[in-house]
């Protein structure tokens, strides 16, 4: 069964890629006008802070790149303040823009708020979760 991940924070593949590039080529430039230059001149400064933005952005577009915003799995569901372990999932409460998990035997509670995401995603969500639901014998309904 595939994942579902939603992410707004997150550009795409090739955008990316083209950032690397530039970014590679900024750093190659800024250690070129760094070696080049024999004092401490402005240019040697130049190429020096070409350089640092050039390693950060490869770290931005590679390293550092954002979590995302809400990602459902056969065995887990990870949003920003929540983790839900589907194994201990026994109920589930679906309403217009929250979901309701009843964990450990029907005596927890925890809900998914979906407010903060596109209808198209809110639909995606409901769906695979309904999904997953009817796999695993998990009884849901619609508040």
């Amino acid at each position: 069964m595939e994942d579902l991940i939603i992410s707004y924070s997150r550009i795409s593949k090739g955008l990316r890629i083209t950032y690397i590039f530039f970014a590679i080529c900024m750093l190659a430039g800024g250690i070129a006008l760094c070696v080049m230059e024999n004092s401490y001149s402005f240019r040697f400064f130049m190429g020096l802070f070409y350089a640092i933005i050039g390693v950060f952005t490869i770290l931005k577009n590679t390293v550092w790149q954002p979590v995302p915003t809400l990602q459902i799995t056969n065995n887990t569901i990870e949003a920003k303040k929540i983790k839900i372990d589907w194994t201990t999932v026994s109920k589930i409460n679906i309403g217009l823009a929250y979901i309701v998990f009843l964990t450990n035997g029907e005596q927890k509670q925890q809900k998914l708020d979906l407010s903060e995401l596109l209808y198209k995603d809110i639909k995606d969500v409901k769906s695979k979760i309904i999904e997953l639901c009817e796999q695993k014998n998990i009884p849901y309904h619609n508040d």
